[in-house]
C-alpha cells in the first residue's frame, strides 16, 4: 500500500484536472478544424 498525504493527493488532482484541461481543449479544436 502506498501511503500518500492530503497535500500531495491534491496536488495530484490539480494536475489530473490541469492535463484534462489540455486534452479537453485539443479535442475541441480539432473538432472545430474538422468542421
Amino acid at each position: 500500500m502506498i501511503v500518500v498525504d492530503h497535500f500531495s493527493l491534491e496536488s495530484a488532482n490539480l494536475s489530473l484536472g490541469f492535463l484534462y484541461t489540455l486534452f479537453y481543449r485539443q479535442v475541441l479544436t480539432r473538432k472545430n478544424v474538422m468542421l
